[in-house]
């Protein structure tokens, strides 16, 4: 189970990519694994018994996807805010080389929800807890802000 929460934190609590990122990333990836050092095609139990959480957080953090679902891309949108201040959509979306306005969307809601930027009528900014984020040398687990209940 602390596996699955592991994936799903790393993808942004979202369920697709979480889905996607177990059978198209990781799931090939552990195989591989568990196949260089079997030297032949392990049992699925043997790759499944490879996946714990920490295996799980050591991938992605080689990934560059930090424990709070934060990859590059997210860590761009934070940096843009940081050195301009508020951003509308359109702007922060041609800064970062957003053209699937879906891609856009995913990031900013996801970053509103663990209380690093905000949204008003004049675009997106910041939150002190942003500032703080973007200035931490190790970032904060905000993971508690991510609902593990159902529904």
């Amino acid at each position: 189970m602390e596996a699955c929460y592991e994936i799903a934190a790393r993808a942004r609590c979202n369920p697709r990519r979480s889905v996607r990122e177990l059978t198209e990333v990781l799931r090939p990836h552990f195989f591989s694994r568990a196949m260089r050092s079997a030297g032949s095609a392990p049992a699925m139990r043997d790759v499944a018994a490879m996946m714990t959480p920490e295996q799980i957080a050591e991938f992605y953090d080689a990934q560059g996807v930090d424990l709070n679902g934060i990859d590059n891309l997210a860590r761009r949108f934070l940096m843009y805010l940081q050195q301009h201040g508020t951003a509308s959509e359109a702007t922060l979306s041609q800064a970062l080389g957003l053209t699937h306005r879906q891609d856009f969307v995913e990031v900013a809601e996801y970053l509103v929800r663990l209380g690093l930027v905000e949204t008003s009528s004049a675009g997106r900014r910041l939150t002190r807890d942003g500032v703080r984020y973007v200035r931490a040398a190790t970032p904060p687990d905000l993971r508690s802000r991510i609902s593990r209940a159902p529904g």
